[in-house]
């Protein structure tokens, strides 16, 4: 259940929807002052939410397809699930990667069949890891107009989240961190700016 949540909910924030005739209705209603504000904060955090998890997407995706060839052709076993499960905790900011990388020494240790491969496999592992979450995923998101993923931000949010809704909080919480910060950011203050929007549902 909780990872059918997680994929809905990463879908509906991926698709980039536009202006839709219910936020149209929402803001007419709410005066054209409030329904414009409300309209250029809603395009800016679904443009911000869109541009992140698009960019994740992709780097873990990359980052799991290449540990997975890596490890199947130095004869590593499980080197498929390793793989899956690589692209899986990329999506969880900063303590999924760690756990990403120390997560193929168990069967390293236990394959006798690789030998002085286990080093080579481990080393080109973690080669693909760190390449994809230094080079390549800060080359796609950029600075994103300014705003910075902190390492410090990123744990926050995973403390918080992880704890009130478990797992799907972890995957979560950097999309809800980018969120609040174009919320932040918001030329007026974030209890108008949460207002405007309210006034669109």
């Amino acid at each position: 259940t909780q990872v059918v949540l997680v994929l809905v909910l990463a879908a509906y924030l991926t698709v980039d929807r536009g202006d839709s005739e219910a936020h149209d209705f929402g803001a007419n209603a709410a005066g054209p002052e409030a329904g414009g504000r409300a309209r250029a904060l809603l395009c800016e955090i679904e443009r911000a939410l869109h541009h992140y998890i698009s960019s994740k997407l992709v780097v873990s995706l990359i980052a799991g397809i290449a540990v997975g060839v890596v490890y199947n052709t130095l004869g590593m076993q499980l080197a498929f699930l390793i793989g899956v499960a690589v692209c899986v905790l990329n999506f969880v900011p900063t303590v999924g990667p760690m756990i990403a990388a120390v997560l193929p020494i168990p069967v390293l240790l236990l394959d006798d069949g690789l030998g002085f491969k286990r080093a080579i496999a481990l080393g080109a592992g973690w080669a693909v890891q760190l390449t994809c979450g230094n080079v390549l995923e800060l080359w796609l998101l950029g600075e994103d107009d300014g705003r910075r993923l902190t390492p410090i931000g990123l744990l926050g949010s995973l403390v918080v989240w992880t704890s009130l809704w478990g797992p799907p909080g972890a995957v979560l919480s950097a999309p809800i961190l980018v969120a609040t910060q174009v919320l932040l950011a918001h030329g007026a203050s974030p209890a108008r700016a949460t207002t405007d929007l309210l006034a669109l549902c």
